[in-house]
């Protein structure tokens, strides 16, 4: 748990000094787009119908390793990061107004959810981890953390008696609400595009 929360930390420290929407220096920086000289894109963008996606390549090793979507504002919508740099994307971040509301990350790489995090108002207040007993499910566990000024401050482990496909759905949902929320306040809920 301490390896993922570092690497969390890692990411954002990254992000924030050198990265898309988290204090960078945007989209328009055409020297980011190849920033080792070694004339190969390490940055590049696609655009789709809902928005655009700034993608980049952090180890210089010609694979994505964080992509960043922006709606059709300036403010990042989501990112996936492979904190690993293995090729799986395992850690996605979804954010309203340009921070973060929900973190979560795919530990096993088997499409299920593993660790969720929660922030308020950009800053990360709770975490969530499963962990799994094959042999006999109902032993299966979640540990939560919660943290004050980004630091630890207490742990509760809860038997949950329940699936790890279970935890995911959980978590989906957590996931479908903060887009709904964000969606209904950026005017773009169910009332329609600029609805007030």
């Amino acid at each position: 748990m301490n390896k993922i929360i570092f690497s969390f930390f890692i990411t954002f420290a990254v992000c924030s000094c050198d990265g898309p929407g988290l204090g960078g220096k945007g989209v328009n920086d055409a020297s980011k787009r190849d920033r080792n000289n070694d004339g190969k894109a390490d940055v590049f963008y696609e655009y789709s119908k809902d928005g655009y996606y700034e993608i980049w390549d952090i180890n210089f090793d010609g694979k994505t390793d964080e992509s960043y979507f922006y709606g059709d504002g300036i403010e990042v919508i989501s990112s996936k990061h492979d904190q690993n740099f293995d090729g799986y994307p395992e850690t996605k971040y979804y954010y309203q107004f340009g921070s973060p509301v929900i973190g979560v990350v795919d530990i096993h790489i088997d499409n299920l959810y593993d660790i969720y995090f929660e922030f308020l108002n950009g800053s990360l207040v709770s975490s969530y981890r499963y962990f799994s007993d094959h042999q006999d499910p109902e032993k299966s566990y979640v540990e939560k953390y919660t943290y004050q000024y980004g630091h630890p401050v207490g742990m509760e482990k809860t038997l949950v008696g329940s699936l790890h496909q279970e935890f995911h759905d959980y978590v989906e949902n957590e996931i479908a609400k903060a887009e709904n929320k964000s969606a209904v306040q950026k005017g773009k809920g169910a009332r329609g595009k600029g609805a007030e």
